[in-house]
C-alpha cells in the first residue's frame, strides 16, 4: 500500500494520507484519554486491596502512554502534511507534557515509600490529585478534537455519529465514580 502526502484519494476511496493519519489520531487519542487512562485510575480506586492491583494500574496506564505517543505520532505527521498547527496542536503538545509529568510522579511515589512508616506520602497524594486533573484534561483535549476534526478533514466529513454518545458515557462514568469519592 502506497500513502500519499498529498490530498489524493487512496484506492479511490474518500480519505487522503492527512484524513487517514488523522483518524489514526483520533482513535488512538481516544481510547488513551476515555477508555485506558481513566480504567487505569478506576482500577486504582477500586481494587486496591487486591494483590495485582498495581500492575493492572501499571499496565492499563503504560498501554495508555504507548497510545499517547502514536497520538502524538500522527499529530505531527497530519500537521506536517496540512502545513500548519492550531490551537488544538499546542492543547495536545502541553497535555503529552503534563502526562509526562504525571507519570513521573507515580513511578516516582510508588518506589520511594514515607520513612515515618505511613501508608502514602504527600507525593502520592500529589499523584492521585494530579490525575484526576490530567483526565479531565484529556477529556477536554478530545472534546476540542472533535471540532478540530471538523474543520480539518480534507473529505469533508464530520465526526461519525456514534463517538460523541461514547465519550459522554465515558466521561460520565468516571465523573460519577469520582463525585461518589468525593462525598
Amino acid at each position: 500500500m502506497v500513502l500519499l502526502h498529498d490530498s489524493t484519494p487512496l484506492y479511490g476511496g474518500p480519505f487522503d494520507f492527512h484524513d487517514i493519519v488523522i483518524i489514526a489520531h483520533a482513535v488512538t487519542g481516544g481510547l488513551a484519554a476515555c477508555i485506558l487512562v481513566p480504567a487505569g485510575i478506576l482500577v486504582a480506586r477500586w481494587c486496591r486491596g487486591s494483590p495485582s492491583w498495581f500492575n493492572v494500574h501499571f499496565g492499563l496506564l503504560r498501554t495508555g502512554l504507548v497510545f499517547i505517543f502514536v497520538c502524538l505520532a500522527t499529530a505531527v505527521i497530519a500537521v506536517e502534511s496540512s502545513g500548519h498547527g492550531t490551537q488544538f496542536s499546542e492543547l495536545g503538545l502541553s497535555v503529552v507534557l503534563v502526562i509526562l509529568v504525571q507519570a513521573s510522579i507515580g513511578l516516582i511515589s510508588h518506589w520511594k515509600r514515607p520513612s515515618d512508616g505511613t501508608q502514602r506520602s504527600l507525593l502520592r497524594k500529589v499523584h492521585i490529585v494530579a490525575g484526576v486533573l490530567t483526565t479531565g484534561l484529556l477529556y477536554a483535549t478530545v472534546y476540542d478534537g472533535f471540532y478540530e476534526w471538523d474543520i480539518t478533514s480534507d473529505a469533508g466529513t464530520l465526526v461519525p455519529n456514534g463517538v460523541r454518545p461514547v465519550f459522554w458515557g465515558a466521561k460520565s462514568l468516571f465523573a460519577t465514580q469520582l463525585r461518589r469519592d468525593l462525598y
